[in-house]
């Protein structure tokens, strides 16, 4: 079925960074660091409880898709290039708050790095590839500073690559990971057959601010807060079987899900939590899993 990839559907997570609108990106350099904005205030959850805990890892958010074929590495480097520029928040960093001003986000308009770890030599390539993406998913990320992005193509033998992403949950959920390889696969299709991928179908960050702001300002909001605090608050306190605090979580999680035929790509999430109701399916000649010429 050529033409560009097929997605099955997947579950709707609403409040993600990727909502899908249509802008038109041009397609060059990163551009500069954009001015501060105000955290959303999941972002501001996610840095509160990093603070408290800088040097624990729980909240790193990966993915592995497999691709198998000949791959054209430079043209997925590419691909991945441009839907980080269309993807804002690939590029995003918290700024520390002052004594009167509170945390917030930048956009630091860096370029994607993409890793090129080639283990074919290994004596096992995938024990290597899973140790590899381990030991990056258990490194502690300092939100200010960063990175808050992994990209790495590990190779483990001439047709068969693991494309790794990492992402903090302050910038990206498990499912902004999804519409990010779906996109990623789509420009690279485009490219492969000589055309011009689509527009781009991600919103920025500072729409996404903006629409918050308008909510929590909103009636809407102060409804929504009304029948919360109604609805619970004849709510028990929650029960314990410990008075001391709950241990602390060392390890982000790990699940594996699969997909079975020679048009799919297998998938792991290894996140904080997160839900990941989906399969991969690339069909075509020239796409991102490399069937057929590339």
């Amino acid at each position: 079925m050529p033409g560009g990839p097929v997605w099955p559907d997947r579950c709707h997570h609403n409040g993600s960074p990727h909502a899908m609108r249509h802008h038109q990106v041009e397609p060059s350099a990163a551009g500069p660091a954009d001015a501060e904005l105000p955290l959303l205030a999941a972002q501001a959850g996610i840095l509160y409880a990093q603070e408290l805990a800088p040097d624990n890892p729980v909240y790193n958010t990966g993915d592995r898709v497999e691709i198998t074929g000949p791959l054209d590495e430079e043209l997925f480097a590419r691909a991945l290039r441009r839907t980080a520029r269309e993807a804002e928040t690939l590029s995003l960093l918290a700024t520390p708050g002052g004594a009167d001003t509170p945390p917030a986000q930048r956009l630091t308009g860096t370029e994607t790095e993409l890793h090129r770890v080639d283990l074919r030599d290994a004596a096992d390539p995938r024990a290597e590839a899973e140790r590899w993406m381990r030991e990056d998913l258990d490194r502690p990320v300092d939100l200010t500073r960063g990175p808050l992005v992994t990209q790495a193509l590990l190779r483990l033998a001439d047709e068969r690559y693991w494309w790794y992403q990492r992402v903090h949950h302050f910038a990206v959920d498990a499912y902004a990971l999804t519409l990010i390889g779906r996109r990623t696969a789509e420009i690279y299709t485009a490219l492969a057959a000589g055309e011009e991928p689509s527009d781009n179908p991600f919103g920025t960050l500072r729409e996404l601010v903006a629409d918050e702001a308008e909510y929590l300002a909103s009636p809407r909001h102060t409804a929504d807060r009304d029948f919360w605090r109604t609805h619970l608050a004849d709510r028990p306190e929650p029960v314990s079987l410990s008075t001391r605090p709950a241990a602390r979580v060392g390890q982000a999680a790990g699940r594996q899900q699969q997909g079975e035929g020679g048009g799919r790509a297998r998938r792991e999430n290894a996140s904080a939590g997160e839900g990941g109701c989906h399969r991969w399916l690339i069909p075509g000649d020239r796409t991102v899993q490399g069937r057929g010429a590339a």
